[in-house]
């Protein structure tokens, strides 16, 4: 398989933002120039991480977060700006999936970690990088996207064919 050149399923990215940096993520940390369709530069440094898999873009910030499904609880926190690693956080779940950023006017607090294994999903702070709680889900949740207004998170659960609707008020 040639998973070098696929493109990432599930993207996050503001679509006014994107257009304007002229630039996406691909699956392994490729950079791409989508107006000329080649790739500019590459991303690595994922250390103990494997298999990345979720990403999700701050749009205010530039942070990208990237999910990796080895261990199966790791996060990868990247500056897209200056294509650096940030650090690594723990989601505390099993198989973290996919990832979302939360509301936030000058950038995201807290993103949100579909794990296919536990069955929840992880609201993981990202200045202090600690897990602030874990909310249940359906069966295998996976895919997940914020509302327009940043109130809710509407995650798509794989095996029991539902989306689990989350409150995305500020955990205390």
């Amino acid at each position: 398989a040639r998973y070098g050149r696929r493109l990432l399923h599930d993207r996050h990215a503001d679509p006014a933002g994107a257009a304007r940096r002229r630039w996406s993520v691909a699956w392994l940390g490729w950079i791409l120039n989508l107006r000329a369709q080649r790739r500019v530069d590459t991303i690595g440094g994922f250390g103990r991480l494997r298999r990345p898999h979720g990403i999700a873009l701050d749009p205010v910030t530039g942070r990208l977060a990237v999910t990796a499904e080895y261990p199966s609880s790791g996060m990868l926190l990247l500056d897209g700006n200056k294509r650096s690693k940030m650090r690594v956080l723990q989601t505390g779940g099993d198989t973290s999936h996919m990832v979302s950023f939360g509301p936030g006017k000058s950038g995201a607090e807290h993103a949100y970690v579909s794990n296919a294994g536990s069955n929840d999903v992880s609201v993981v702070q990202l200045t202090t990088g600690g897990e602030l709680k874990k909310i249940p889900t359906g069966k295998r949740p996976e895919g997940s996207v914020l509302s327009p207004n940043g109130k809710e998170l509407f995650v798509c659960n794989r095996d029991s064919d539902t989306i689990t609707i989350i409150d995305t008020t500020p955990p205390t």
